[in-house]
């Protein structure tokens, strides 16, 4: 079984969630600020460098104003 954070699926899921931070006009380390995290922890998740919780894509859906039901959703959608 190959790791989660080179599945296609996880790397979709991660670039839009990049993707929502820079429409909002936000850095890596105003992100990190609001969850209190580092900014690196921000920048590992961007680069694919460690995994992203359930719990965790829960904040960052509430932060950029995502729908976690729809990011979740996208996946069983595109992948079989």
């Amino acid at each position: 079984m190959k790791k989660s954070i080179y599945d296609p699926a996880y790397v979709r899921i991660i670039e839009s969630l990049k993707q929502r931070r820079l429409d909002r006009g936000l850095t890596q380390a105003q992100v990190a600020q609001k969850l209190g995290r580092a900014r690196t922890w921000v920048n590992k998740l961007e680069q694919c460098e460690r995994r992203l919780d359930v719990v965790e894509l829960r904040d960052l859906c509430a932060l950029y104003g995502i729908d976690f039901h729809e990011v979740v959703a996208t996946i069983t959608e595109e992948d079989p």
